[in-house]
């Protein structure tokens, strides 16, 4: 069992504009994505239509975790009206390059392309 919740995982939450830009750190595992998925809940139940999530910094430790994650909480957002660009880094783009991700989710290589994608700077 992995103590990483408390280490060295942090997920940082701010607003440029009209748009929510959660930055994501550390390492990524099981309780990790179930934490970040309950942080974008929150900002999307609290009305945000527009968001960047920045997983350049971020380790996945689960892989299959932090996926099933994103693509429910894409799946949620859209269902709300909202959009969700993910920003991949160097460890969580195989993840985010998968099959099932690329025909599912907004990942853009750069927090600049994400905030193009959405129409807003961030």
């Amino acid at each position: 069992m992995t103590r990483q919740g408390s280490v060295d995982f942090s997920v940082t939450l701010r607003r440029v504009g009209a748009t929510h830009v959660v930055d994501v750190g550390g390492s990524v595992g099981v309780m990790g994505a179930a934490l970040l998925g309950s942080r974008l809940l929150a900002v999307l139940n609290d009305g945000a239509q527009r968001l960047i999530l920045d997983l350049g910094a971020a380790r996945p430790l689960a892989p299959g975790a932090l996926l099933g994650m994103l693509l429910r909480i894409d799946r949620y957002a859209a269902q709300r009206g909202a959009r969700l660009v993910t920003v991949a880094g160097p460890a969580s783009r195989p993840t985010l390059e998968s099959n099932s991700a690329q025909r599912c989710l907004a990942v853009a290589r750069s927090r600049d392309e994400a905030a193009e994608r959405l129409g807003a700077g961030a």
